[in-house]
């Protein structure tokens, strides 16, 4: 049941921040302490979000926990990793700091899905081994 829940907070946030996102909600403009922009972490949550949903998903012990738990961690790193490679927290990038920028977050943002349905499959799977519960 926990794992449920967990699964289901960090799907609501994931799908929430990628809603703020993708729809260019004012919210984003918000400037939050020391003139952080709302949209970096609203990007940086919906990644982790996402990229947690795997770990809970996961076995303990499993492959699939260790490559989750990889992927969360770069996940978490996103957004210190962008700040140092910009310069600042605004994440304006020029030059070799945009390839670099590029090709992390394209990583990240390829890395993410494909564990994250690794994850379903497996649990499905492993549900499937099961066999039905009984109500």
């Amino acid at each position: 049941m926990k794992k449920t829940v967990g699964v289901l907070a960090c799907l609501a946030i994931a799908i929430a921040s990628g809603w703020l996102l993708l729809s260019g909600s004012e919210l984003l403009d918000a400037e939050l302490p020391f003139a952080f922009p709302a949209g970096n972490i609203a990007a940086a949550v919906m990644l982790v979000a996402a990229a947690a949903i795997p770990v809970l998903l996961s076995i303990a012990g499993s492959r699939l926990r260790a490559v989750a738990r990889a992927t969360l961690i770069l996940a978490i790193a996103w957004l210190p990793v962008s700040m140092a490679i910009a310069g600042g927290m605004q994440l304006s990038f020029s030059g070799w700091q945009s390839w670099a920028w590029m090709v992390y977050t394209f990583a990240i943002l390829l890395l993410v899905p494909i564990v994250l349905v690794w994850a379903l499959v497996a649990a499905l799977l492993v549900r499937r081994k099961r066999g039905p519960r009984a109500v």
